[in-house]
C-alpha cells in the first residue's frame, strides 16, 4: 500500500510541477476569471498545504484500532469530486500578490521533495489529531496530498486554458 501511494505521489507531484512551470510570469499572476485564484495563488496554496502536512508527519502518532487506510476512499471522494467547490482552511489560503515564477516553482519543488522524504522516513500507520481532518493516520494524509495535488492540477489546467483562449 505504501509503495502504491508513493508512486501516485510521484506522478501527481511531477504533473503539478510541470503545470505550474508551464505558465509564464504574466500568466502566473493573471486572474483568469472573476472569483478565481491566479495560478501563483494555487501554487502558494499547495506550498502551504505541503508545509502543513510535513509538520503533521513529524507529530507523534498514536496507534489505531482500525485499518490505517480506512479514510482513503472518503478523502478520494471529497477531493476528486471536481463538481463540488471546496472551501480552503484559512491557514493555507494564499495571499493576493505578484509572485515570482522562479522562486515559487523552487519553493513548491522543495516542499514536494521534503514531503516525500518525510513520508518515507516516518511510520504511516499511526494517527494524529489534525486541525482540518480530526483523527487521521499519516498514511491517509499522504493519500490526501495526492488527491489535493490532483485537484489543483486540474484547476491549473483550467486556468491555463482560459488564459490561452482569451
Amino acid at each position: 500500500m505504501k509503495e502504491e501511494v508513493y508512486m501516485h505521489y510521484e506522478n501527481a507531484a511531477a504533473e503539478f510541477s510541470g503545470l505550474i512551470s508551464s505558465f509564464n510570469q504574466i500568466e502566473l499572476n493573471s486572474v483568469p476569471f472573476e472569483g478565481s485564484w491566479t495560478a501563483a495563488q494555487v501554487g502558494i496554496h499547495i506550498l502551504k498545504s505541503n508545509q502543513s502536512i510535513i509538520q503533521a508527519l513529524t507529530m507523534e502518532a498514536q496507534p489505531v484500532d482500525r485499518s490505517p487506510d480506512e479514510r482513503v476512499e472518503e478523502l478520494k471522494s471529497v477531493f476528486l469530486n471536481f463538481n463540488k467547490k471546496l472551501k480552503s482552511p484559512d491557514f493555507i489560503l494564499p495571499a493576493p500578490g505578484n509572485y515570482k515564477k522562479e522562486k515559487l516553482v523552487k519553493d513548491i519543488n522543495e516542499s514536494m521533495d521534503e514531503l516525500r522524504a518525510m513520508a518515507k522516513k516516518v511510520s504511516l500507520s499511526g494517527a494524529i489529531r489534525h486541525t482540518a481532518f480530526g483523527d487521521i493516520t499519516k498514511l491517509e494524509l499522504v493519500h490526501f496530498v495526492v488527491y489535493h495535488i490532483r485537484r489543483h492540477s486540474l484547476q491549473l489546467k483550467k486556468i491555463l486554458d482560459t488564459l490561452k483562449n482569451r
